[in-house]
């Protein structure tokens, strides 16, 4: 018995990310096989280390709740009946992980994250400690808690070493440059884009380095924001081609995502109304289906975008409210704040007092978690969409006091792109 579960966890080991639904299957084999096994230090340890491998596919794969908290839940059992505090440790940071992007339970990411957290660091292995952050980093980030982040990520930057190698087999992928990866993203939704950029920059000459495809395929999540944010559709062009190459490598739902929904926000970008809408419509599918239902709210706010862009408003609402609605529950504020903004952009087309009532109630929404959350990167988008309902209103004086502003904000973000456009529009 103890020999065929050792079967089935070196054949697990084999299958690797190439084939992640095959190594699940090995794991959760193994699994079955220890519970029959007699109770010794080596089958508890070994039982666990199935109920992390097990937790490491599934939030990849998208693997439904309460199988993953049955695992989840033996695995923690036996790590607190041997005292293994690294063990509850990683167990912690998993399922973390697993309940933010398969149940976009955004929250319940970073909590169970920082659990993660406190515990390892009860511990000397940095390994550990590193590869927690990485997990509290990207629940925060989806969470849209970025002083939160931010203050994680800058603390493990000083006190844990920049070794890409460091902790991978608690997480699957570099702790190090998840850390990075994060980090990036959070600068970018705080509207500081230049130092982004950099950051960005950083963590793909260093992926490419270590061949991390996991971490080059989610780069394309903070690129396309960028690119979004600046209006740089050769920008979101490039990083669409790079998330697919590196997607391809891992072959999971989850990477099949980002490169799906990447394409349709490059599309949207460049005007092609119909390729946008068939991406971010295939992406809405893709996260509904099991593996990404943290990124419910945004790609629904990508489709209404893309939706209005060719003309079906009612459409385009249905989406923003949707967009809205899922990413409130979640709760992923950044998310949250885009449906808002496409729902305004929405009403603003549909024209008359009543949809500039509504888009008015969004955007006091939308500004509030802004301030609250410090997410700045559509703070100049705010300040164009009330000056372009001001001008609706035929409030010349508030309309040229917010394209000021958005002026100023799309300045400040280098967004060259976005200041052309409002020059030829507003001339």
């Amino acid at each position: 018995m103890l020999a065929a579960a050792l079967w089935h966890a070196r054949a697990a080991q084999w299958a690797g990310l190439t084939n992640a639904a095959e190594a699940l299957r090995h794991w959760q084999s193994a699994r079955r096989l220890l519970r029959d096994a007699p109770q010794t230090a080596e089958t508890i340890q070994f039982s666990v280390a199935a109920c992390m491998g097990a937790l490491g596919l599934s939030w990849r794969l998208g693997t439904p709740k309460a199988e993953i908290t049955e695992v989840f839940e033996e695995g923690l059992k036996l790590a607190e009946a041997s005292n293994d505090i690294s063990a509850q440790a990683a167990l912690n940071g998993i399922y973390g992980c697993f309940l933010g992007l398969v149940e976009g339970q955004s929250d319940d990411y970073c909590r169970y994250a920082a659990e993660g957290i406190r515990l390892a660091e009860q511990t000397s292995d940095q390994g550990l400690q590193i590869a927690q952050r990485a997990f509290f980093g990207f629940g925060t980030v989806l969470a849209g808690r970025l002083r939160e982040g931010l203050a994680s990520c800058e603390w493990a930057f000083e006190h844990l070493p920049a070794d890409p190698e460091l902790g991978k087999p608690y997480s699957g992928y570099s702790p190090y440059l998840g850390l990075l990866d994060a980090y990036a993203w959070m600068l970018v939704r705080s509207g500081r884009i230049a130092e982004g950029r950099a950051a960005v920059a950083k963590v793909e000459a260093l992926a490419r380095e270590c061949s991390d495809f996991e971490i080059l395929t989610w780069l394309g999540l903070p690129n396309s924001e960028m690119a979004v944010a600046c209006a740089d559709a050769a920008a979101a062009r490039a990083y669409v081609d790079t998330s697919r190459v590196s997607g391809e490598k891992s072959a999971t739902p989850q990477s099949r995502m980002v490169s799906v929904a990447t394409h349709g926000a490059a599309c949207r970008l460049e005007g092609q109304w119909d390729a946008a809408v068939a991406s971010s419509g295939e992406a809405v599918e893709l996260a509904v289906a099991g593996a990404n239902r943290e990124f419910e709210g945004w790609v629904r706010s990508e489709l209404a975008l893309a939706l209005l862009g060719q003309g079906d408003i009612d459409g385009a609402e249905r989406q923003a409210e949707l967009s809205t609605e899922v990413a409130r529950g979640q709760p992923s504020r950044f998310d949250e704040i885009r449906g808002h903004l496409a729902f305004v952009r929405v009403q603003m087309a549909r024209g008359g007092e009543q949809a500039l009532a509504r888009a008015d109630a969004s955007l006091e929404r939308a500004q509030s978690l802004t301030n609250e959350f410090e997410i700045n990167v559509y703070l100049a988008e705010l300040h164009e969409c009330r000056g372009r309902m001001a001008l609706a209103r035929g409030d010349a004086t508030a309309f040229q006091s917010e394209l000021d502003r958005a002026r100023q904000r799309y300045g400040e973000m280098g967004a060259t792109l976005q200041l052309d456009r409002l020059a030829r529009e507003f001339a």
